[in-house]
């Protein structure tokens, strides 16, 4: 084991560290942040990437002077919206294409990788249970819902990237998971091009609650993989909002760089 790495970039738990290990052994494990160097099983990142991973961990939000990963500060429309509070574990700059993190949440786009979704979610499960302790509400009075992919990219990717994060949130901090978001069947086109209002426009009627009752009375926790202007999770904590749930918490592995 990389002296440097001190567990912060391994799997957690006896079983994470095996299927670490045996995945390299057998398909030769290469850095999550990279894709270029292999880790020997230690670690899910290269020495070279961890650095720049603790580089950007140590980000500090422009708006409340927090790290990023102790950062509460909402996406614009998103208090309106009735999201309170939104958790993420870093800052993603599209410019920067060399950033780990950045194309840890990519790699994570294209595969069922559950041990990188569990490292994405460490720092948040962090944050989130501190912040749930602080407002004198347990496990059992959330539940971690997740913004759906389409089926049409679950059949060509074989995963739900945002699925997959929920997972790994709600097995570190013990909320029960619930599928009650689901697409409505609108087409749309890509956001990646789109306007912060265009984006908007997209994302209205895209999704509905299809479990009312999963949410009703209880903090949703909605995650996602990658904010950008926030229209998406604006959509969905309206949407949780109208079907009763008391206050949503929209986690994230990653936001877009605030300037």
């Amino acid at each position: 084991m990389r002296e440097n790495s001190a567990g912060e970039f391994r799997p957690e738990g006896r079983l994470g560290t095996a299927a670490l290990w045996l995945r390299s052994f057998f398909f030769g494990e290469k850095c999550a942040g990279c894709g270029r160097f292999e880790t020997g099983g230690d670690s899910l990142f290269c020495p070279a990437c961890e650095k720049r991973l603790r580089a950007e961990y140590s980000q500090k939000c422009p708006l409340c002077g927090r790290q990023v990963c102790a950062c509460l500060c909402t996406a614009p429309g998103m208090d309106e919206a009735g999201g309170s509070a939104l958790i993420k574990s870093g800052f993603y700059d599209p410019l920067d294409s060399a950033s780990p993190l950045g194309r840890a949440v990519i790699r994570l786009k294209d595969s069922r990788d559950r041990l990188l979704a569990g490292f994405l979610m460490r720092r948040p499960a962090q944050t989130l249970t501190a912040l749930l302790s602080e407002r004198g509400l347990a496990a059992g009075d959330c539940v971690a819902v997740w913004v759906p992919r389409s089926r049409a990219r679950i059949r060509i990717t074989g995963t739900d990237q945002a699925k997959l994060l929920a997972r790994a949130l709600a097995g570190r901090t013990g909320i029960a998971r619930a599928p009650a978001l689901v697409r409505s069947g609108k087409r749309s086109g890509a956001q990646k091009a789109l306007s912060a209002h265009g984006r908007e426009s997209n994302v209205s009627g895209m999704f509905r609650v299809s479990r009312p009752e999963s949410v009703r009375g209880r903090t949703a926790v909605l995650v996602d993989d990658l904010v950008t202007t926030g229209a998406t999770l604006n959509e969905c904590c309206r949407l949780l909002r109208e079907a009763g749930a008391s206050d949503v918490i929209c986690v994230c592995a990653l936001r877009t760089a605030l300037r």
